[in-house]
């Protein structure tokens, strides 16, 4: 069975349409997440506390994964499994094998869901990595292979006035684009700034002002566009971002500030997955106020390893000390900070 946009699976759904395995995966936290929940409501009705089991993808036991899947349902129509961020270039390759197998014959009354939002099954390329693809593969075969793209700029327009107006507030296109590109087209960011915004505004119109009041500023995005670039080597993309940062007249510390937040944010991401611990834990042993920001850095430290997390925050703090320092050329000091930390193996 081919890959499967998600509007189809919401259309069989609708037509008691339910298969044994659905595989969500993709960059569109927002979309994946309406995808999963319809899913369970259809498949365990209202005894979701009955017929749903979560498991973590990162500490899975094939064992009783295998138990559950033998299962029958109590009250629903389905005992239903979700299994949240497997990634199989983290895992054993007998557990990969064992999970491969088990997926071949799932039993009627069983609905398995990964959900994979937290984890980035692509190794940073435009591709799913071998390790994975074979999971995928046997999704597409016995199941649904779904994933949930960031949509367009226009698209998300639509998204965040349909939003609004289910808020009982209102916002013009303009400012939709305005807030999709404030929020670099995160869906998961768009949706909590939406909250946020209707909650201020009360019954009213969002505004250009209100966006810039309230909304992280563009020089934050292009902050994390700056962490992002560097991340994945991009010399170019990162020496943009900087540009842009500095003709904003960006003060130099909140720059620096800010790279080095995203980075801690990844540094601590990386520890966490490396010590079992999923997001919401991770969230709340650092008293998170913004899940969004979390929830890239998982996806995006899969891109990096943890030397050079390190090495990269041991360049910042350099960094931070020769600023206070020093009375050098503050734009040449940032472009030799970002230097160093591109040419990091």
């Amino acid at each position: 069975m081919p890959k499967t946009e998600a509007k189809k699976i919401f259309s069989e759904l609708k037509k008691n349409e339910i298969h044994n395995i659905y595989y969500i995966y993709g960059q569109n936290t927002v979309g994946a997440e309406g995808l999963v929940k319809a899913i369970i409501r259809k498949t365990t009705g209202d005894y979701s506390d009955f017929s749903l089991t979560k498991i973590e993808g990162k500490s899975i036991s094939i064992t009783d994964l295998s138990d559950k899947i033998e299962m029958f349902p109590m009250l629903s129509d389905y005992n239903c499994i979700l299994i949240d961020d497997y990634n199989a270039d983290e895992q054993k390759d007998n557990i990969n094998k064992s999970l491969a197998e088990l997926l071949k014959s799932v039993p009627s009354q069983t609905v398995i869901i990964f959900r994979i939002t937290a984890t980035d099954i692509k190794k940073g390329k435009k591709t799913i990595s071998p390790k994975n693809k074979k999971i995928t593969d046997i999704a597409e075969k016995y199941g649904v292979l779904c994933e949930c793209t960031v949509p367009s700029t226009a698209e998300l327009s639509r998204y965040i006035i349909s939003s609004v107006q289910k808020n009982n507030c209102s916002i013009s296109n303009q400012c939709a684009v305005e807030l999709a590109e404030y929020c670099l087209n995160d869906t998961l960011s768009i949706s909590n700034e939406i909250q946020k915004l209707c909650s201020y505004v009360g019954n009213g119109e969002i505004t250009s002002d209100t966006i810039k009041l309230l909304v992280y500023r563009q020089s934050d995005t292009d902050i994390y566009k700056l962490a992002n670039a560097v991340c994945r080597s991009d010399k170019k993309s990162a020496f943009e971002a900087l540009d842009e940062l500095l003709a904003q007249k960006t003060e130099r510390v909140k720059i620096l500030f800010a790279i080095s937040s995203s980075f801690m944010d990844m540094y601590r991401a990386k520890i966490a997955l490396q010590q079992g611990k999923n997001l919401n834990q991770t969230a709340q042993d650092f008293s998170y106020q913004w899940e969004f920001v979390l929830k890239n850095a998982f996806r995006d430290c899969s891109k990096i390893s943890l030397s050079k997390l390190r090495k990269c925050l041991s360049i910042l703090r350099d960094t931070a000390l020769t600023l206070n320092s020093s009375s050098g050329n503050e734009r040449v000091i940032m472009e030799e900070t970002i230097s160093k930390m591109l040419t990091l193996e």
